[in-house]
């Protein structure tokens, strides 16, 4: 009969836990209807407002976040503050651009007058030199050294010897 006993307890504690179980599932259940409901949302469609149907819900299901709506004056102020930078950005690459330029151009103007001083300085020691101090004197100021004697040819008479010189040789 021991035996009978213990079979009618675990029988016993058996529907106990069915009863419990049901009750839990039937909390659980009532639970997630309630957070279906909650989710659920009264969203119209575009048809649904044409055809005059908006009354009726729509279930979403989990319910999601909100989109964000950009505001028309934040876009055009960020879109014109990049415009701005873009201006500054291309201003500053055109005076870059002006300025290697411009250096471009003073290194080739600073190569020509090294050039030029070159060729200054290599006459300034031709000039220095006592060749040509001596014949600047003999031709520029007609002068001589010592024992010799200058002949001045009239320079119009130079001219008719030469002519005569050319006609006498020619036949």
């Amino acid at each position: 009969m021991n035996s009978d006993r213990y079979h009618f307890s675990t029988y016993e504690e058996k529907l106990l836990s069915n009863e419990e179980d049901r009750e839990i599932s039937a909390r659980r259940n009532a639970r997630k209807e309630e957070a279906r409901r909650k989710a659920d949302v009264r969203v119209p469609l575009p048809a649904e407002i044409i055809k005059g149907n908006a009354h009726e819900r729509v279930s979403l299901g989990k319910p999601k976040a909100p989109r964000k709506k950009y505001n028309l004056k934040k876009l055009i102020l960020a879109i014109g503050v990049l415009a701005i930078a873009a201006a500054f950005v291309i201003n500053a690459g055109l005076k870059l651009t002006n300025l290697q330029l411009q250096k471009r151009d003073a290194e080739k103007e600073l190569q020509s007058l090294k050039e030029k001083a070159d060729s200054l300085a290599a006459e300034l020691q031709e000039i220095d030199s006592d060749e040509y101090v001596e014949n600047a004197a003999r031709v520029e100021l007609h002068m001589i050294n010592d024992g010799e004697v200058m002949y001045i040819v009239n320079p119009q008479l130079n001219e008719e010897a030469e002519e005569l010189e050319e006609t006498v040789k020619t036949k």
